[in-house]
């Protein structure tokens, strides 16, 4: 079951993303990233982005082995465009409006951890030339052949 992380007061998420996600709740930002290490979270879901989570989203980009993690800002209705390229910039890959529709939530939140599998699957396979390894798996191949 994947594993989101949510930051500051989004409580009421709970009922909806406890259907198919394990749910880690933090109050504030974690100061550093050993969370990550601990928890292993497979997305990140932000309830405010201030000056402490905009230093969070990014040390997580600065990071090698959490680059990939998903990071989305659930944002009020007031937010002006201004706060939202700020978001981006800082590292968070989505910015979803409050209120939410819940189903177009979880769209999004689902394409959001293919697209890290996916990284996460190239990033595996080393290629040298026309050779691939994939130490995870313990396959090789020479051109297309295995």
């Amino acid at each position: 079951m994947k594993r989101i992380l949510l930051v500051g007061e989004l409580e009421t998420l709970l009922p909806l993303l406890q259907r198919d996600f394990s749910v880690i709740c933090r109050a504030d930002y974690p100061s550093r990233l050993a969370w990550a290490d601990d928890e292993s979270p497979d997305a990140v879901l932000l309830g405010a982005l201030d000056p402490a989570g905009i230093e969070f989203c990014r040390q997580v980009r600065r990071s090698r082995r959490h680059a990939h993690l998903p990071i989305q800002w659930l944002m009020g209705a007031q937010t002006v465009p201004a706060q939202r390229i700020e978001a981006y910039r800082c590292g968070v890959d989505d910015c979803v409006a409050l209120p939410l529709e819940p189903s177009e939530f979880l769209a999004r939140l689902s394409a959001r951890l293919r697209i890290k599998e996916i990284r996460e699957g190239q990033e595996r396979v080393r290629v040298c030339g026309n050779l691939k390894f994939d130490p995870i798996a313990g396959r090789a191949w020479i051109g297309e052949r295995e």
